[in-house]
């Protein structure tokens, strides 16, 4: 464990010693992010810790899957159950993925029919993808977010006129990857839409089947957004969403049958009416995603429910305060069990530049749940510049809570007939959470980032499954705790290099047991470690990129998880100004490692493709 640690802290450190400052990047300390507030607001003005994934990173690392993006990103981790589209947690900062929200043009696209209620990660194609702003920690007061994060995806065209584009790949595991998309913005309106196709025969998915069958993948997506601008700032928006797939896998015991299917179908759809003035923001917005699952297996398995959301948000700006302020309903339905829940919600967030390099921002959230009551969340934060000879360094430091009601799933199963007496005993609460952090990052005038944050959040109450006598889930008294440090650094060396890294230490801490001993929390990482980059062979018309990830110290129930590392590389040759083709490989080390104990993960996989833009 010390040697993974110091690995990726005297990495990280050589690289900030051997910074070039001969740069010409342009800082982007004035980019507009909206994961923070929902409404557009400069990254100078953020205090919580924000991460932003553009479409040319996107198309840079190629991956098809958008959980393999996202990988490389400071303090995320993904644990995958055996390959493409299968059962996969997504983790920030060491939460579950369950704990975070995911928006794909302002829709919540949780899955409720889960045994929690939460984004299907391993479900989102990268295929037409623009943004992702990944806000880290508890602070997603707006959202109702729990102690992970946000994750906002947005389609929206980023630039002016008629573009769109057509790509085909193929490589190991009989894999083929397509997509379309077609974008329009002017003054009046605009549109996107996309289809993608990821199909893959697979591999086996466990160490435990000695048949050796494939379980493969296959995905269909396709979304559409429009929409349209009228006068004095008036705006209508739709979205459409379709997801469609087929993961095969296998069971849970090596005598239990793994020739066995998982359908998965999200219909989602969204449509908006807003109204901008000088200084008033307005957004009356209606939602529903459906999400329906069958698992085909010698017993087989039907699951179905939605979540709908009718949410009134508005935002005023004056001088130096902005507030943004909302009101929303949401409403659960789990079909399987016949049971519906209503959740009511009103914020106020109070954004406030008190001095020119000074600003402050407070809010308050009040949830009246249907099941478990009334509940209040709060956010504080504080960022202060200071210039430097070399630019701009800002400190930061945001507090903040949030709630978690158990999920209707948690309840039935607890509730479900010959459920032993030591669960119908017992009387699932509300989570709680506080998350705290504090840090400092340095904008270069060369355009180089710097960013070194402290975070420590815990969960009161964790509510778990009994993984001993598997007779439903429990609660304990006390806190479940996740702290630890978060390094980054971005820059461009010269016009055609771009260098990366990132470096996080976790120590996660479980509930103390009887004894008063706490554990690791399970399959957290220690340390995460990512190191990239871009080069560019101007005269060759050749893009270079590659990313390092080393993943360190994690454990299961039972057993250590091994460390690892994964290389990825591609290679993209712009043969003419609209057609470009690629190689990218996929753990070009061919490590032999896993995720979750007895699930397999990809060898070294390569694929070639073609990409045609207009």
């Amino acid at each position: 464990m010390k040697n993974s640690n110091q690995l990726a802290a005297k990495s990280l450190l050589a690289l900030a010693i051997g910074v070039s400052t001969n740069a010409t990047a342009e800082s982007k300390i004035e980019e507009i992010v909206v994961v923070g507030n929902r409404i557009e607001m400069p990254l100078r003005q953020q205090s919580a810790a924000v991460s932003i994934i553009t479409s040319e990173q996107i198309e840079r690392r190629g991956q098809a899957s958008l959980m393999d993006v996202l990988r490389s990103e400071t303090a995320i981790n993904v644990s995958n159950s055996g390959g493409p589209g299968k059962v996969s947690a997504l983790r920030i900062r060491g939460e579950e993925g369950y704990r975070s929200k995911v928006y794909i043009d302002g829709i919540d696209v949780a899955d409720p029919t889960g045994t929690q209620v939460g984004p299907q990660i391993q479900q989102i194609n990268s295929a037409g993808i623009q943004r992702v702003e990944i806000l880290r920690g508890a602070q997603g007061l707006v959202y109702g977010a729990d102690a992970g994060g946000v994750v906002r995806i947005s389609t929206l065209p980023q630039r002016e006129g008629l573009h769109g584009g057509l790509s085909a790949e193929a490589g190991r595991y009989r894999s083929q990857n397509w997509a379309a998309n077609l974008s329009y913005r002017e003054d009046a309106g605009d549109i996107s839409a996309s289809i993608s196709r990821q199909d893959t025969d697979g591999f086996n998915a466990r160490t435990i089947d000695a048949t050796g069958e494939l379980d493969g993948y296959e995905n269909t997506t396709a979304h559409i957004h429009a929409g349209l601008n009228f006068g004095d700032g008036w705006r209508v928006a739709a979205t459409l969403r379709d997801v469609d797939s087929r993961a095969g896998y296998d069971g849970f015991s090596a005598s239990s049958d793994h020739v066995n299917f998982s359908d998965y179908e999200q219909r989602s759809g969204r449509i908006a009416v807003s109204k901008k003035s000088d200084h008033w923001q307005h957004e009356l917005a209606y939602s529903n995603s459906e999400t329906e699952r069958e698992n085909i297996t010698a017993f087989g398995f039907q699951a179905k429910g939605d979540i709908e959301t009718l949410q009134y948000l508005g935002a005023w700006d004056h001088k130096a305060h902005t507030l943004v302020f909302g009101v929303e309903r949401e409403t659960q339905t789990d079909q399987l069990n016949n049971n519906e829940r209503d959740q009511d919600a009103v914020f106020i967030d109070w954004q406030w530049q008190a001095q020119e390099q000074l600003f402050i921002n407070a809010g308050v959230r009040y949830d009246d749940n249907e099941d478990f009551g009334e509940h209040n969340s709060y956010r504080l934060g504080i960022a202060y510049f200071i210039p430097t000879a070399l630019g701009e360094l800002k400190l930061k430091s945001t507090w903040g809570t949030g709630f978690r009601a158990p999920s209707l799933s948690e309840l039935a199963y607890n509730r479900r007939p010959f459920a032993p007496d030591s669960i119908l005993a017992v009387n699932l609460r509300e989570e709680n959470t506080r998350s705290f952090d504090i840090g400092a990052q340095l904008f270069l005038e060369n355009g180089a980032q710097f960013e070194l944050v402290y975070f420590d959040q815990k969960v009161d109450d964790e509510i778990f499954f009994d993984l001993q006598a598997f007779s439903g889930y429990l609660q304990e008294n006390g806190d479940s705790n996740s702290q630890g440090v978060e390094l980054s650094f971005r820059q461009n060396l010269s016009e055609n290099f771009e260098l990366y890294s990132n470096a996080t230490y976790n120590d996660t801490e479980t509930i103390p047991d009887s004894n008063g001993q706490r554990e690791q929390r399970l399959r957290r990482p220690r340390v995460l470690f990512n190191l990239g980059g871009n080069y560019e062979f101007v005269n060759a018309r050749l893009q270079l990129s590659a990313n390092f990830r080393h993943v360190a110290g994690q454990r299961d129930s039972f057993v250590e998880i091994e460390d690892y590392q994964v290389l990825d590389a591609s290679l993209r040759w712009a043969a003419t100004e609209q057609l470009d083709v690629y190689v990218r490989v996929e753990n070009a080390l061919d490590e032999d490692y896993q995720e979750v104990p007895s699930y397999n993960t990809s060898g070294a996989a390569a694929y070639a493709g073609l990409k045609l833009s207009f």
